[in-house]
């Protein structure tokens, strides 16, 4: 650029080709307009340059600042205006997404994002339960705000993703702290959390380009750590064991409401909640399913087999009310399930043993029994087969004796077989 495009003093406003260059040269209260982006500009009224647009929306001029200097390059600003151009052509007023962060100044920043995410997500989301909204709102509050919050999404790439998932990994964002007289939040990182964490963060990004608040979803081709093996499957001689120890609770003082739930869980692979929350309305004992209006994936059918059908009809005999499995006090499904998991564990002598862990149990046991993974899939009511995919390695088992049969069977054979040379 030459010296006179950069010192024009002609007046506070100017039309040259806005670089990095006549940024740094720029005097208080001076103003210069790109002369190859209609509206696009920049002005110094203080301390700091401040990238900025104007544009005319429904008869009436307004300004937008798109954000500062040195958090901005020019070639972003020069990028996040013509978006901003491409929204204005298509009736979306720039402005209005200020709604946002109504205090907020410059560019709409990823902890914004996520913040309409978490406020407006659920209209486009109708089917997804609350707690899943809740581990999202963890997720942002705990690892996406504090290492990428006030990053601006127009300037986000797949690199920034990248070092964000490794900042997870390794436990960047950890923290411990008190959250109440008895609360308290302890946020440790590793390839688990960075994976939740990204998924996350895609669902916000795309939001985000519905809505026309950004153009592309960085995260797209950023894959997702890869942690251990979810959960753990009961062998037999464990199976017995927590058999024993239930049996043994329901001579003592243990409420049979919670072992029935248990129960319930184990032998239909339903998550706690869908269990804990069931209704008889929701019950179809005729037919042998159980029709969830509201599951982690939407309504969805589980077929029932003969025990769980036997163990619902001895419940329906003896409960009243909503409720499958009522609270004792007060309305409501019973609550505390997990405080009674933790004391029957105990006594299996299954310490880390997780309820959902039987989830994960009764799909292995299914497998081992010959079920295919599409099968399996089904019955658990997974959206995607990759999720189903986790139980591939049991598959092995029964493959492999089919193998080990047919081997031997052949072996025998040749045995009995002479060879002419």
């Amino acid at each position: 650029m030459s010296k006179e495009s950069v010192t024009v003093t002609s007046g506070p406003v100017s039309r040259l080709r806005i670089t990095k260059r006549l940024v740094d040269a720029l005097r208080p209260g001076q103003t210069v307009w790109d002369k190859e982006i209609a509206g696009f500009g920049v002005r110094l009224q203080r301390r700091d340059p401040s990238f900025v647009l104007k544009y005319t929306f429904r008869g009436r001029q307004r300004f937008y600042t798109i954000g500062r200097h040195g958090i901005l390059t020019v070639d972003e600003a020069r990028n996040e205006a013509r978006r901003l151009i491409g929204l204005v052509a298509s009736g979306v007023d720039p402005s209005a997404m200020r709604a946002i962060d109504p205090a907020a100044e410059g560019p709409v920043t990823v902890g914004n994002l996520c913040s309409r995410y978490l406020a407006d997500g659920p209209s486009f989301k109708p089917d997804k339960k609350e707690a899943s909204w809740a581990t999202d709102r963890s997720n942002i509050q705990r690892h996406i705000a504090p290492l990428i919050g006030t990053l601006p999404v127009a300037s986000v790439r797949e690199a920034d993703i990248v070092l964000f998932v490794a900042r997870v990994v390794r436990g960047d964002s950890r923290k411990d702290e008190r959250t109440g007289p008895r609360g308290r939040a302890i946020v440790r990182g590793g390839k688990g959390t960075a994976a939740r964490a990204l998924a996350v963060l895609s669902a916000a990004f795309n939001f985000g380009i519905r809505l026309g608040l950004v153009t592309a979803n960085p995260t797209k081709n950023v894959k997702a750590p890869k942690g251990n093996a979810p959960g753990r499957f009961l062998t037999d001689e464990e199976w017995g064991r927590l058999g024993q120890a239930m049996n043994a609770a329901r001579e003592g003082s243990i409420n049979g409401e919670f072992l029935d739930a248990i129960q319930l869980i184990a032998l239909t692979g339903c998550r706690k909640s869908e269990i804990s929350d069931l209704t008889w309305s929701e019950v179809d004992l005729e037919n042998g399913f159980l029709r969830l209006r509201h599951s982690k994936v939407g309504p969805r059918a589980v077929p029932l087999g003969d025990e769980a059908v036997a163990l619902l009809v001895r419940l329906k005999e003896g409960v009243g009310g909503d409720w499958v499995f009522p609270s004792r006090r007060g309305r409501g499904p019973i609550i505390g399930l997990q405080k009674v998991w933790s004391a029957l564990r105990a006594k299996a002598d299954l310490p880390g043993l997780r309820i959902h862990d039987l989830r994960h149990s009764f799909a292995s046991e299914a497998i081992n029994a010959g079920a295919s993974l599409f099968l399996t899939g089904s019955l658990l009511g997974h959206r995607q087969a990759a999720t189903t995919q986790r139980y591939a390695h049991l598959q092995c088992s029964p493959v492999r004796a089919v193998a080990t049969n047919t081997a031997a069977r052949i072996s025998n054979a040749l045995r009995k077989t002479k060879i002419v040379p």
